[in-house]
């Protein structure tokens, strides 16, 4: 007979996902199988936020350097060595990957196996020479780069928001292909860092933010140099030297000599190999590229569970970690919970950055109709903004008809710190009149929050109770 592992985890992927679902399920005492056939960390480590983040910073500095004469200092044209550049970013990672270690991972209690998992039935998994009867699985297995179908994308070299971070040289020309938060960050760090850069959308750049927070975002980068073409349509021809590129948008045809091209797009769940067929695990009917999920993110196998990339939807870390604690609480332990992704507050790290969280401004005019109120605003309000001479920007807040905050939207500098403010607001269920009782330091970002709300009390009619006492006050001798 078989000789079958039960642990009371089995966790299939040592990305992020993965990793904090393994550490959440030992925390609380659960025995954890972890399976996983490259290195532990995934993209997420490798090629994720903090690896941008690095490229960013070093981007920001030639940046800062170039525009410095409204603050009194010469500008200077920064001379970057993209060699050091690449050394900066992999030892940001280095110092990140101890983290995601085999040997700490063991000394958590975690059963490390270096292999691929693949379900041999509903209840049984396959990794290497083991074999797992596990009482709740968790597929953690990430994402990858959809290359889209472009006519002679196959004939050219082209990195990926997974190899473009092993670049170690100038790229003088970088056509992008792609939307989303990661196409135009690497697009802005490239442009700052010395290369022409052209992102060529099939669609809106940032289809998925408010087209408010957006437009004044991809208004900046274009100023940087930026060229931005949406709903773009593309095809490539290899060359001798360089790459040649064909663009439509309507009637009009352009062609662009590019050096390189990044394709930073969408991204599919990698869930082939799985044998999800023998573990019966439906495919979402709508899209075959995402399993089909509820809220608890439980499949159509009730012992097992998908987090992170590899469920689909909006793809970042935190929400990963999020999902990973929610799952070990919900499937491991039994305590009631369901994912919400309109909780996880989601930022785009360009300059200004763009952040929100909860409901936007189209979602409550079609689930509220007249039952909300918007309330924005500006960056030049902030004596801060004006100090750091980043005055351009705005807040808004989408607000319920008894005052709670249901959604908030930021574009400008330190969105991503500020949208954690509301987060928390929404989280505990505060109101916009909450806002403006508490006391923000000055001169700083979060006094924005505060303006936002003295502008809602102040439009906002005193309740029949105090008018009365307001009433009867002015009785009082």
């Amino acid at each position: 007979m078989a000789d079958f592992a039960t642990p009371d985890l089995c966790i299939i992927g040592g990305g992020t996902a993965g990793l904090a679902a393994a550490e959440a399920a030992r925390a609380r005492g659960a025995s954890v199988i972890l399976i996983e056939r490259a290195a532990l960390g995934g993209e997420g480590l490798y090629s994720g936020g903090a690896a941008a983040r690095a490229l960013s910073a070093s981007a920001a500095r030639a940046h800062a350097m170039r525009t410095a004469a409204p603050f009194g200092v010469a500008d200077a044209e920064a001379k970057v060595s993209f060699r050091q550049v690449h050394d900066h970013v992999q030892s940001v990672v280095a110092r990140l990957s101890p983290e995601a270690t085999a040997e700490r991972l063991a000394a958590l209690g975690v059963d490390i196996v270096a292999a691929e998992g693949a379900f041999l039935d509903s209840r049984t998994l396959k990794a290497g020479e083991r074999l797992v009867r596990a009482t709740t699985f968790l597929i953690a297995t990430g994402s990858r780069t959809l290359v889209p179908d472009i006519a002679g994308l196959a004939d050219v070299p082209f990195f990926t928001t997974e190899t473009i971070f092993d670049n170690t040289r100038k790229l003088s020309h970088l056509v992008i292909v792609g939307e989303g938060h990661a196409a135009l960050e690497l697009a802005q760090a490239y442009r700052r860092l010395g290369s022409d850069v052209t992102v060529l959308s099939p669609a809106a750049a940032l289809p998925d933010a408010d087209p408010e927070l957006s437009d004044l975002a991809l208004r900046r980068l274009r100023e940087e140099g930026v060229a931005i073409i949406e709903h773009a349509g593309i095809s490539v021809q290899a060359r001798s030297q360089g790459i040649g590129v064909v663009v439509r948008t309507g009637e009009r045809e352009d062609r662009l000599d590019a050096s390189h091209i990044l394709v930073a797009g969408k991204r599919l769940p990698n869930l082939d190999g799985l044998g999800l067929e023998k573990a019966r695990i439906r495919r979402d009917k709508a899209d075959a590229t995402r399993l089909e999920l509820t809220p608890a993110l439980r499949t159509s196998n009730p012992r097992v569970f998908a987090i992170g990339d590899a469920a689909g939807g909006r793809q970042f870390g935190h929400a990963a970690s999020e999902q990973a604690r929610l799952v070990v609480d919900h499937a491991v332990f039994g305590l009631p919970g369901a994912y919400h992704p309109e909780a996880i507050p989601l930022v785009a790290f360009t300059d200004p950055e763009i952040a929100e969280v909860g409901m936007t401004e189209a979602a409550a005019k079609a689930r509220l109709k007249t039952r909300y109120r918007i309330l924005r605003a500006s960056f030049t309000e902030s004596h801060r903004a004006r100090a750091d001479r980043c005055a351009h920007g705005l807040v808004k807040l989408v607000i319920a008809s008894d005052g709670r905050i249901l959604g908030a939207g930021i574009v400008g500098p330190g969105a991503g710190e500020l949208i954690a403010l509301f987060a928390l607001a929404m989280a505990g269920k505060l109101s916009a009149r909450d806002l403006a009782t508490f006391v923000a330091p000055y001169p700083t970002y979060a006094e924005i929050a505060n303006r936002l709300g003295r502008a809602y009390i102040k439009d906002d009619k005193p309740s029949p109770w105090l008018r009365r006492r307001a009433a009867f006050k002015r009785l009082l001798p």
